[in-house]
């Protein structure tokens, strides 16, 4: 029994579809992480090159503060993720 890819998105849409804002926002947060994760490296790059180039201390803090922040904003929305799927597991009798 082979199923085509239509019938495979057809289903997809048909369970999706009540649940369309949830998945928006579930995407919105997924590109998020990622982004945040090809971003980081680059800030480091940067903190690096302004060090050993001797550059001046403000562009180091500027490097500096825009890595913890970044780094610090993606917890939260792995945490939002994993927040959402509790309700519907089963509690324990």
């Amino acid at each position: 029994m082979h199923a085509s890819l239509s019938s495979y998105r057809a289903l997809l849409i048909r369970y999706l579809r009540p649940q369309a804002a949830k998945v928006v926002v579930l995407a919105g947060l997924l590109m998020g992480s990622i982004a945040l994760e090809l971003v980081n490296p680059q800030i480091v790059r940067l903190f690096i090159d302004a060090a050993t180039t001797h550059d001046t201390r403000t562009n180091l803090t500027v490097a500096a503060a825009l890595f913890i922040g970044l780094s610090q904003s993606g917890p939260p929305i792995s945490a939002s993720g994993w927040a959402g799927r509790q309700p519907t597991r089963c509690a324990p009798t």
